[in-house]
């Protein structure tokens, strides 16, 4: 009978989400696409059923990894440059649960942007036209103003979508095509997702603080009580 009810729990998230699927829904792509997102709604729904019923209000403090060096990776940042803190983004502009995770991680960085140094990192399997693409426009200062470009769009990022936005932000699109073609960006990109996958970074999005991955990259509160923490040591 449990299972039953999962069953139909799956059936009314793949109902509601079928905007997000961009192959056809009978071949064996799409196939395992509907099962991995039904998985992932079973499990958040029971996340979430389990957190209201016990009102959970114990937070996990991630050990720091020896693994996950930042500083030579390929990063963009804005905030409080100067902060002792700071808050690391690894995603995806193509990845459906990093679209969804935007506005949350926004709404973070603009309550901390005075104190806390936020960091983006780019991460696929390979790097991809849009991440070039960012890569460029912060050749020209308009990392972030590309990349909630990007988020904001909130559909399938195509070369039309890439050249539209960069002219909404007024790049110079001769020197922002260059450097598109150029590759220098793509390599940066690439060796940045090699070191990533050796760190043992292996899902996006992924948050770090201070070296800090935490646990569930979902959660505000979370998110908030280890910044909060580190601010305060």
């Amino acid at each position: 009978d449990s299972i039953l009810k999962k069953y139909r729990l799956a059936s009314y998230f793949h109902l509601h989400n079928k905007k997000m699927y961009q192959v056809e829904m009978n071949s064996s792509d799409g196939k395992y696409s509907k099962d991995y997102y039904l998985r992932g709604a079973i499990i958040d729904h029971l996340l979430d059923s389990l957190k209201k019923v016990n009102n959970i209000r114990q937070y996990i403090y991630p050990p720091k990894s020896p693994l996950i060096r930042l500083d030579s990776l390929c990063t963009y940042y804005r905030g409080n440059l100067s902060s002792h803190v700071t808050v690391i983004t690894i995603s995806d502009f193509d990845c459906d649960a990093c679209i969804a995770a935007h506005s949350l991680y926004d709404s973070i960085y603009v309550n901390y942007k005075d104190k806390v140094r936020f960091g983006y990192i780019h991460y696929s399997a390979v790097p991809t036209l849009a991440q070039i693409a960012s890569n460029a426009a912060n050749n020209q200062g308009k990392f972030w103003a590309f990349h909630d470009s990007l988020y904001n769009n909130k559909g399938y990022i195509d070369s039309a979508t890439i050249y539209r936005i960069a002219n909404n932000i007024h790049l110079d699109i001769s020197k922002f095509n260059n450097d598109i073609v150029s590759g220098h960006g793509m390599r940066q990109i690439d060796d940045t997702m090699k070191q990533l996958v050796l760190a043992g970074v292996y899902a996006t999005p992924t948050i770090i603080i201070n070296g800090r991955l935490i646990v569930d990259s979902h959660s505000k509160d979370e998110i908030t009580y280890l910044i909060d923490k580190e601010l305060n040591r």
